[in-house]
């Protein structure tokens, strides 16, 4: 079962490297558009979500959350079961 922190930082990672983003520029907390992430951006990154987890997301499930923090407790509940 994966840890609420693993993703986090897996997400942060992703978005980290698709932004050509620094550490310190990242807030978990911020929504994603603030950081000029487009669908395009965020498709491939839910792909990489999916495959590192196995689950099967589309861009649609994580819209709603659009923050690293929200779109990690999202897949952790799902991981969990709590979601089905």
């Amino acid at each position: 079962m994966e840890k609420f922190e693993e993703i986090k930082d897996f997400l942060s990672r992703e978005i980290l490297t698709a932004m050509y983003m620094t550490t310190d520029e990242l807030d978990q907390d911020a929504l994603f558009s603030s950081y000029g992430l487009e669908s395009t951006t965020l498709t491939k990154i839910v792909m990489n979500i999916n495959k590192r987890f196995l689950i099967n997301l589309s861009v649609q499930d994580i819209l709603p959350y659009q923050s690293v923090n929200k779109v990690a407790k999202f897949i952790h509940s799902i991981l969990e079961g709590k979601i089905s």
